[in-house]
């Protein structure tokens, strides 16, 4: 029995050592597939960070977002960087912007075959967004409560109002350098600028000529009606810097930081200014004037007085964008030099 016992011990260690060799052959193979799992996982991260690196990091009110060097499908989500982007001679694939806004006569050939991001209901539409497969979407601040959603689209820019409202130049640089444009921006702003001193020089000739021999040009200012509403534009609105660059004088603002003055009809006699341009939008704004031109008060107004009170197209004097301001130049030329 001891001799069959001893001749069982041999046996039972063969097979321990046997399933001791199995478990480390089956560890073995497992940290293979751990590294080679690994690697892969290195190679595809390496693959990622070669991607990202075709992209630039910008800063922006929501953060950082790394765009691509070359976009080749942008959608803008907000109208006033459709402009500037337009302006740029890059034509997106969708935008955003009120019916008064496309109208503006300034961009009825450019926004031809653009998509625009509204649903049939006119309101704004991520499905859309979805369907036009952006490599990048621009937008104004106002956007924030969909940034997440937009950027999980495609990488998105957020654009401060203050920004544009304030300065509309230096808002239409920063998207030049956004998109890689800045030798387009410098020759856009060069044409306006020359724009701008050749009218300036007409007026100061036209002003010498007449009764006032100085080179302080004639006050002007604009007014917009909205919805049975009139609103006075300041200095520092984007019709008031326009009107400021050619020399003529808007009224200034009574409170820092403020670009427009709501008024009443009452208010109107109050503007002291040699020329008044009004922006209407659409036919019901246009029986607004007719209805206040059958006003007294309406001839006590001084521009009225001078008969130089001029009806524009308010989609033109509150655009926000070069596009815009050269329109502003052409009423400026056309009021002003080549008289009606």
């Amino acid at each position: 029995m001891r001799i069959l016992i001893k001749k069982q011990v041999p046996a039972r260690i063969a097979i321990r050592n046997f399933v001791g060799l199995f478990f480390i052959s089956l560890l073995g193979f497992f940290l293979i597939s751990a590294c080679s799992s690994h690697i892969n996982q290195n190679a595809t991260n390496s693959t990622s960070r070669e991607i990202a690196g075709e992209c630039r990091l910008i800063k922006h009110t929501m953060g950082e977002s790394c765009i691509p060097v070359d976009p080749k499908r942008i959608i803008s989500v907000d109208q006033f960087n459709s402009s500037n982007i337009l302006a740029l001679g890059i034509k997106p694939v969708g935008i955003v912007g009120s019916k008064e806004y496309l109208d503006a006569p300034y961009l009825k050939n450019r926004i031809q075959g653009i998509e625009t991001i509204y649903t049939v209901n006119g309101e704004f539409s991520l499905e859309k967004v979805l369907l036009l497969k952006p490599d990048l979407i621009i937008g104004l601040s106002y956007r924030q409560s969909i940034y997440k959603q937009l950027s999980h689209i495609a990488p998105t820019v957020l654009i401060p109002w203050s920004e544009i409202s304030y300065d509309w130049k230096e808002n239409f640089k920063n998207v030049a350098k956004l998109l890689g444009k800045l030798e387009t921006f410098n020759k856009l702003m060069k044409d306006y600028e020359n724009r701008v001193q050749k009218l300036r020089q007409i007026l100061i000739n036209s002003q010498k000529n007449g009764e006032k021999d100085k080179e302080q040009l004639i006050r002007a200012s604009y007014a917009s009606i909205y919805y049975g509403n009139f609103t006075l534009s300041l200095d520092g609105s984007f019709p008031g810097t326009v009107l400021k660059d050619v020399g003529l004088q808007p009224p200034p603002s009574e409170t820092p930081g403020s670009l427009s003055l709501p008024i009443s009809e009452e208010y109107l006699p109050k503007i002291d200014v040699d020329v008044l341009f009004v922006g209407t939008t659409d036919d019901n704004d246009l029986s607004k004037i007719e209805q206040i031109q059958q006003k007294p008060i309406w001839s006590n107004v001084k521009a009225i007085q001078q008969n130089r009170v001029y009806l524009t197209k308010a989609s033109v004097w509150w655009g926000y964008n070069v596009l815009a301001a050269h329109a502003v130049i052409d009423d400026l030329f056309k009021y002003l030099v080549n008289k009606p």
